[in-house]
This record gives structure tokens, sequence and C-alpha cells, in this order.
């Protein structure tokens, strides 16, 4: 059970990491187009 737990928890964390990777690409995205951004 302990190793699920953990292989459970490896892929939250993977995903996590994913998720604030990609906002942070948003966010780059978003500043870089500046006001055309109106039109996303």
């Amino acid at each position: 059970e302990t190793i699920s737990l953990g292989e459970k928890n490896q892929k939250d964390g993977a995903e996590i990491i994913k998720e604030r990777e990609q906002r942070a690409e948003a966010k780059q995205r978003k500043k870089r187009k500046g006001r055309s951004d109106a039109f996303d």
C-alpha cells in the first residue's frame, strides 16, 4: 500500500509541475502578445 501511495504522489507531483509550467507559459505569452491578448 505504501508503494501505491508513493506512486500516486509521484503522479500528482508531475501533474502539478506540468500545470505550473503551463500557467507560467500562458503568462509569458500574454505578456509578449500585449494588447492583442484581448482577441483570445
